[in-house]
This record gives C-alpha cells, sequence and structure tokens, in this order.
C-alpha cells in the first residue's frame, strides 16, 4: 500500500500522468479502424503499382505514378483540410476522455494552426519539391 502523501508533497495537477478512466472496452478504437483503412489504402496502391510493374517495367510504373499524382496530392489536400476541420473536436473527445485540466485543452487546441503549418510546409518543401524551385529562384 503506497503512503499518503502530504497536501504539499503532491504534484500538481499540470504534472500529474494523464490516464483515460476506467472504463469496459466494448469496441475497436476508431484510430485503429482508420490504421486498418489507411493500410488497406496502401496496400491498394502497392498491387495496383505492382501490376502496372509487371506489364511494362519502370516506365511503365512511373507513368501510372505521375498520372495519378493529382489524385495522390487531392488526397493530401483532403487530409490537411479534415485534419484542420475536425481538431477541435478530437481534442474535445480527448479531453473529456483523459479528464484533461482547462489549461491543457485551451494549449492543444491552440497547437491547431501551428500544426497546419507544419503539414503545408511539409507539402510543399519535400513533396512538392519545393526546394529545388527555392534553389533555382536564389541561382537565378
Amino acid at each position: 500500500m503506497k503512503p499518503k502523501l502530504s497536501q504539499s508533497m503532491q504534484l500538481p495537477q499540470s504534472l500529474q500522468p494523464l490516464q483515460p478512466p476506467n472504463k469496459p472496452k466494448r469496441r475497436l478504437p476508431w484510430f485503429l479502424a482508420l490504421n486498418a483503412l489507411f493500410l488497406g489504402l496502401a496496400a491498394l496502391v502497392f498491387a495496383l503499382l505492382n501490376r502496372q510493374w509487371g506489364q511494362g517495367g519502370l516506365e511503365a510504373a512511373d507513368a501510372w505514378l505521375r498520372a495519378a499524382s493529382p489524385w495522390f496530392l487531392g488526397f493530401r489536400i483532403i487530409l490537411i483540410v479534415a485534419t484542420l476541420c475536425l481538431w477541435p473536436q478530437g481534442i474535445d473527445l480527448l479531453a473529456r476522455r483523459c479528464q484533461w485540466p482547462d489549461e491543457r485543452r485551451a494549449f492543444m487546441l491552440g497547437l491547431r494552426w501551428r500544426l497546419a503549418l507544419w503539414l503545408v510546409a511539409v507539402e510543399l518543401v519535400l513533396v512538392q519539391n519545393g526546394y529545388a524551385a527555392w534553389v533555382r529562384l536564389l541561382g537565378g
């Protein structure tokens, strides 16, 4: 049995570990279902790419990827917009489930636009080859 700490020795609420309340698990968590969906989509893309590779080699796979790139861009933009739109609801759900204090909930809600900026920066710089365009611009 743990000894009870006096009021002055206890950790403040903001430093207490976050634990969800003890509730029985009756269903598959939503994030596992979402991960299964994304894993299925990745397997589908891999199967399509593998089929193209088998039919015509590297050139056919490259042509298929070039033709599908606008669809992938649209999918990434939809995911970024969905993340921004669903961020407050997701944070509220987590705050209720994990019994977060109001300060932590407000902090997490404030991270929404910082996350948006980083997602857009990664999309532009890494995915859309923005760093090469920047180097060409600086090089003249």
